[in-house]
This record gives C-alpha cells, structure tokens and sequence, in this order.
C-alpha cells in the first residue's frame, strides 16, 4: 500500500461543489482584489476567533513580518523565538533587522516557558510563541512574564487553527495572533493566504496599510509597505472551509487518537498533550533514535513521512552571522535529528490507517545502532580518574556500547592526550564534546545525550566505575527481556574488605528499580524526586525518555553545578543541595553561592522538605533518607567517618584493578547500630 503524507484532493472532493461554485462565482464577478469576499471573510475569521479584528494577507509568513514591524520593532531590538520552530518564525524578526533570541523546547516541543525569563535582556521587545503541530504553548507563563516585563507577544498560530489552551483559542492571547492557509494546514487555502487577528484598532488598520503598500487612499503612501493582499478567490474560498473547520479538527483528532491507542514500538516515542491544551494534529510528529533509518523504513514499505524541521533555525546557513555553533541549543538539535511526521490528512482511510500502525509496529529498530551509550561527564576532571573510568568501561563485554565524553567549560581540557589514550587502548567508538563555557551540569548532561546514539543511556562521572566486565550487559538483557524503559539503582553502595568498609557509586542488574511503560509517571518521579542524575553510576534507561526527563529539570533549574537532587515536583521547584561549593539559578530566586546565608538556609529548609516529602510518597525511601542525613550531621559518627575513609582512600580504591563486589546496602546500618 502507498500513502502519501497528505493528499489534499480528498480535502477537495468532499466539498467539491461547493468549492466549484464559489471560484466560479468570484471569477464571474470581475472583482479579484480587495472585494467583498475579503471583507466577508475577515469577518467571519474575526468571528471565529472571537476577535475584534483580522486582516487577510498574502502569506503566514508575511503576517508574521508586518506584526513585528507594526510594533515597532527594528534595529537593535531582541525578540524571544522558540529553537525548535520552522524559519519563517525567525525570518519574521531578521526581515525587521531585529535579533533572534532562541529558547530551548520542553517535553512538547514548543517554547520552554521555564527558561523564558531567563532569555529576557533590556533590549528584549517581544516574545513571538509558537504552536507548533498544532498544540498550544504556556500561555498563561507567556502572557504572566510579558506582562511583568512589558513585553508584546506575537502568537505564531501557522500550525493550530482551533487549538486552544485553557479554553481560549491560539491566537487570542497575545497583542497579536498570526495565521498561514498554506493548503496543508487545517485552515488551508488553494494557493498562499494568511491573516493577522487583534483587538487593536490601532494595529490592525496600521497591518492593514502595510499590505498595500502602505496606503489607505491609492497614491497616498503614509508607510513604507509591501504588497501582501489576500485576493478574492482564495478569501471566498477560504470562507467555505471555515464553515467545515469544526468537523476537519474533529476528524484529525480521531486519526490521532487511532495512532495513540494503536502504536506500541518501542523506538517510536509518541506526542503527548500538555495539560490544558487541547491539540488539533496540524502534524502527528513522533520520535526516535534512528529516525533516518526509520524514515528508510517506512518509505519501504510506502508510507510516505517528513522531517520537521531537520535543520534548527539557528543552524540555517542564512543565520551563520548569528553565531550560533552546534551544541548552542542541544535540545532543539536533538529533536531535528529524531522527530518525524507521520501521514494524517483528511479523508484518510481506515485502511490507510491501520497499515500505518501496523507497520509502525513491526519496526524493528536499527540494527547499527549501539544498545548503550555511556555518558562520561566531566568538569575539571581528575584524568586519572577519567582513565580508570574508561579502563572500566572498555573492560565491558556482551552488550555493544559507545563512550561520549562531555565535558562542561573545562579551561584546559586535555582533548589530544583523551585520544592518545582512545588509540592506545583500540577505543573507536566515541566522541567527545565540549561546551565553550561552564554551563552547568543539567546541561552538560543534556550535550551528552544529543549526540549520543544509544538505545540507552548511562551517566558516569569520573571516579565512578562499573565493578565487572559484565554488569552493562547484564542490565542491558534485564532491560530489554523485560520491557523496561528505565531503571534505578540505589545511589551508593558499601562494601567490606576485612575491617574497611567502602562507599561508592554503582548498580547491578539484581538491583534495580524498573519501570515499564506503565509505570512512566512513577519513573518520571522517581528521576525527579530523589535521584542523583549527575553522578550516573545510579541509574540507566531509554535515551529519548532520560532525555526528556532531564529535559524538565533543565526547564526547571537553567543553572546547577555538581548535582543536585530535586526533591519536589510543583509550580515551585525545591532542591536540596549536598556539597559547600554548589552555584544555582533557579526559576525563581536567581543565582546564589553555596557558601552564601541565604544558601544556608535554604538548605536547611530544603532538607526538611525532603524529609517530608518523600515520607509522604514513598515512606521506605524516607526512613533510609532520613537515617542518612542523621549521620551525616554527626562528624564523629562512624558513618561521617567511613565517608571520610572513603575520599581519603578512594584513589588507592580506584587503582587497585580488583572490583569489589556488593554487599547488602544495610550492611554498614548493621554495624553502626
């Protein structure tokens, strides 16, 4: 069976008539430009929208460029755009002279609203959202920090005619909604069409005169315009689809809902809907690892897919002067390499339907792929303790694996001597990359997994190890036999040697936590609530979905250097940090130094919260947390001593070559009581 992506003719022929009729009656009038068609139309789209006005234009695009430049908006001046987005939103800002601010997507590939402020300078004018495939963004965090900040929002509506976002329509939450009836989007015109909506009187006579060469009277030019004039025949026509918009949304929702239930691989990572926000399925985007190889696949067998976008804005050629180097916004990066568009049209077969899940199902995956990429995470590493990580790394047999090597600012990061010792020891899969500055450990973590190519992934930090040759391929079988997607061990484990106890970092198949696709909100708590995401040793799971997960810690805290256990996951996120020297910038209290009062306190508060928190989800957790933080307040206790032991020792420990084997973790408990 061959299906195309769309096939807009069936659009076509379920109200063939009707279209037939109109075009017929609008060339039959005489009146092509600027009629009553336009008039009538606007209206109606105002309507619609429940909105006091709306101006029909030539493009989306140049709705986008004449909102930016009603406003005021030129030279010198920044405007917030998301990373992940398709040109014409950036254009819309250059085309003014303006500057692109880019802002990382969240878990549904639209503007992160926790990183928004952040991005915000003096010089910042406009937040321009974009809801992209047809889901809303945070308006209520956009409108709340514009209206903070006195900023205007421009709302790129291209993709999300009919979406809404706590019950009022896209579109209808900013200074102005912007609208494209490219003849793919749910709205779609018979060739190029746009529009603008507004409630000011102001902007949409001023976007009115911009469409026609800036005049309101022919000859009279009061602005410097353009020619962007939505003509008749599609205006006329554009009314008769709008009549049908309801029950075109409808019918896409339904297909989507047939590809949510009926999809389950493994390798394909499925939309998902924000709270809140209704999607009306412009695009049904999925992801995976190896999405060119799933593209391959699915082209095989006739189905016919996209890619949007498979080149960030920020990467575009045209964009170079920018500055912008590979690495600057790695999410958005990560989601141009995995995401791909599924066909959904209207007048879809059900038929069409079904060979699309079932042979969505059937995808094997990619064979080339490695089952793990192990992140070593670096921050002015210790290179003795690097190398013993990787001798225990390259030690792993029975699983295949690559090494990604990100390093977080290091100043005088010791590239060359990495791959001396790669070449010495016949490493060939790995690669390294580096951030130009500190950015945070949250971050580097998310460099790692862009480039990383495994079905899973585990962080490791230098010093850590894994304490025999076949622990990553044990957890890999447990994984994979089982159906997991993710897994946790405990973070430290003890371990006796005559009278020495040893504390360290670790996990063995035996003793994980896993969860299964049903279980994905507890793994999603689980990751936030009480895991140690830097020092990796701690857990492993599916890239795409650890990915996603630190995702929402990096929506949440931009900044934390050395790790961090989030401990709360509300509105307002708590962290508990453990060390002296820690530097955090969280979303609503700015940056401050471990060594600070204010840090102190927050500390102490923190811990606190901790303790009730946990105790309140998951009371064995607790009972353990709380045991823990006990002795660790205690400097002669013999657990503060034997953690001592173990840093003073921990070299002597690492060099040994003979791995230590786990013991019960209560072991140490025992013998302090």
């Amino acid at each position: 069976m061959k299906i195309d992506l769309a096939v807009l003719g069936r659009q076509y022929d379920l109200h063939a008539a009707e279209y037939e009729e109109t075009a017929l009656r609008v060339l039959r009038s005489g009146w092509y430009i600027l009629g009553p068609e336009l008039e009538a139309f606007e209206q109606e789209f105002a309507a619609y929208m429940g909105a006091r006005y709306a101006v029909g234009l030539n493009s989306g695009l140049d709705a986008l460029i004449l909102s930016v430049r009603a406003l005021g908006i030129g030279v010198g001046d920044e405007v917030i755009v998301p990373a992940n987005t398709y040109i014409a939103t950036v254009l819309a800002v250059t085309e003014n002279h303006a500057t692109p601010i880019f802002v990382e997507p969240d878990a549904y590939y639209n503007l992160d609203t926790a990183l928004l402020e952040a991005a915000i300078t003096p010089r910042t004018r406009a937040i321009l959202p974009v809801h992209l495939y047809g889901q809303a963004v945070n308006m209520a965090a956009v409108m709340e920090i514009a209206e903070r900040h006195q900023l205007a929002v421009i709302e790129d509506c291209a993709q999300s005619h009919g979406a809404h976002f706590s019950d009022t329509m896209t579109g209808r939450f900013g200074h102005i909604g912007c609208f494209s009836f490219y003849p793919t989007k749910n709205l779609g015109a018979f060739g190029d069409a746009g529009a603008i909506v507004t409630d000011d009187a102001a902007l949409a006579e001023n976007i009115r005169m911009l469409r026609n060469y800036g005049s309101k009277e022919k000859y009279h030019n009061e602005l410097c315009g353009v020619n962007s004039r939505l003509d008749e025949i599609q205006s006329a026509l554009l009314r008769v689809k709008l009549r049908h918009l309801p029950a075109l949304i409808e019918e896409r929702k339904r297909i989507a809902e047939q590809y949510l239930a009926g999809i389950r691989n493994p390798y394909v990572i499925l939309p998902e809907t924000r709270e809140g926000a209704e999607h009306v399925y412009h695009q049904f985007v999925v992801r995976t690892p190896a999405r060119d190889h799933f593209k391959a696949y699915l082209s095989e067998h006739g189905i016919e897919t996209v890619i949007h976008y498979p080149i960030p804005p920020h990467l575009a050629e045209c964009y170079t002067d920018l500055g912008h180097k590979r690495g600057s916004c790695p999410l958005a990066e990560q989601y141009a390499n995995e995401v791909l568009s599924l066909p959904i049209f209207n007048g879809m077969r059900e038929d069409e339907i079904a060979y699309v899940i079932e042979t969505v199902n059937a995808y094997p995956g990619d064979e080339q792929h490695y089952d793990v990429s192990l992140c070593v995470l670096t921050y002015r590493p210790n290179y003795e303790k690097l190398f013993t990580t990787l001798t225990s790394i390259i030690r792993q047999r029975g699983c295949s694996y690559e090494i990604v090597i990100a390093d977080d600012g290091t100043p005088d990061f010791r590239q060359e001597e990495i791959e001396q010792w790669m070449d010495a020891h016949h490493v060939q899969d790995y690669c390294i990359v580096r951030s130009a500055k500190n950015q945070g450990t949250v971050r580097n973590v998310m460099n790692a997994y862009t480039v990383a190519r495994g079905t899973y992934v585990k962080p490791i930090s230098p010093g850590d190890y894994l304490y025999s040759d076949t622990a990553l391929a044990g957890i890999v079988h447990f994984m994979k036999s089982e159906g997991y997607h993710i897994a946790f061990g405990r973070s430290c484990y003890y371990s006796r040697d005559g009278e020495q106890f040893h504390i360290y970092n670790g996990m063995q198949p035996y003793q994980l936590r896993p969860y299964l696709e049903r279980d994905a909100s507890a793994a999603k708590e689980a990751y936030l609530l009480c895991q140690d995401y830097a020092v990796g040793a701690s857990f492993m799971g599916e890239r795409t979905l650890m990915a996603s997960y630190t995702a929402l810690i990096l929506g949440r805290v931009v900044y934390a250097e050395d790790s961090a256990y989030v401990v709360m996951v509300s509105d307002d996120i708590l962290l508990g940090f453990w060390n002296q020297n820690f530097v955090w910038y969280e979303s609503d209290s700015g940056i401050s130094n471990g060594r600070s009062i204010e840090w102190r306190a927050r500390l102490v508060a923190d811990n606190h919260a901790t303790l009730t928190i946990i105790a309140e989800r998951h009371a064995e957790f607790a009972d353990l947390y709380r045991w823990h933080m006990e002795q660790r307040e205690d400097e002669n206790s013999p657990y503060t001593k034997t953690l001592r032991a173990y840093y003073a020792e921990v070299e002597k420990i690492v060099h040994t070559g003979s791995y230590l084997q786990d013991v019960d973790p209560n072991e140490l408990k025992k013998l302090i009581e």
